[in-house]
Parts: C-alpha cells; sequence; structure tokens
C-alpha cells in the first residue's frame, strides 16, 4: 500500500473488485520474497567422482535419470597447451610472413635484388 502521506485511496471500483475477490475465497499467504530460501539437498549420484562442485551432482544426477553419463574429463592444462601452440605457430607464421613481405618491399624501393622467398611474397 501506498504511504498515508501519498494521499491515494482506492476507487469505489477497486473496493468491489477486492470484496468480491474475498467472498470468492481469496487466500492470502506472505510474499515469497519474505520466505527465507530452503536449500535443496545435493543429490546422489554415480558419478560423484565426475563432479567439482555442488551444481555438477545436479546435472550428473538428471543425466544418470535419463540413461546418459557424463564426458569424460580432459586434463584443462594439455587443452590449454595445444591451443597455445597452435595460436603461437599460427602467430609466428602470420608474422614471419608479414616481416619477409615488408623487407621485399623494402628491397624493391631500394631497388635492391629480392630473395626467392621475398619474390614469392609479393607474387604471392
Amino acid at each position: 500500500m501506498p504511504p498515508p502521506e501519498s494521499n491515494l485511496t482506492l476507487t469505489n471500483k477497486e473496493k468491489e473488485t477486492l470484496k468480491k475477490w474475498i467472498e470468492q475465497g481469496a487466500k492470502w499467504k506472505s510474499h515469497w520474497s519474505y520466505s527465507k530460501p530452503i536449500l535443496p539437498e545435493i543429490p546422489k549420484t554415480d558419478f560423484s567422482n565426475w563432479c567439482s562442485n555442488e551444481i555438477d551432482f545436479f546435472i550428473a544426477n538428471k543425466l544418470e535419470s535419463k540413461g546418459l553419463k557424463p564426458s569424460e574429463i580432459e586434463e584443462k592444462e594439455i587443452d590449454l597447451k595445444n591451443e597455445a601452440e597452435l595460436l603461437l605457430e599460427d602467430n609466428n607464421e602470420a608474422t614471419a610472413q608479414a616481416t619477409l613481405k615488408a623487407s621485399a618491399k623494402a628491397k624493391l624501393i631500394a631497388g635492391e635484388a629480392l630473395t626467392e622467398a621475398e619474390a614469392d611474397t609479393i607474387v604471392l
């Protein structure tokens, strides 16, 4: 309800609506925001060795109930190392190509002879 100093009141139609609602058996209960949350019990699962936190137990339990199983755990360090190596290879190759191309352009401007690799960057 608005505070008394707002001077807001219900209209007759709003009052009648509330009376009708009460006569029809309206049930009042406390608003959900005033209720203390109840934490659910962490479910048991056959895949507890797969779980690394509480949420994983719920996921594993749901998978288990559907006859599924979680994917195998990969070592994050191996995945990250492989990804990093791929990025470095791509980056090193791109950097080498850019350096070679810049060298070729500088030599052309200076009127110097190009190596075969430098000439290939100009043609490509």
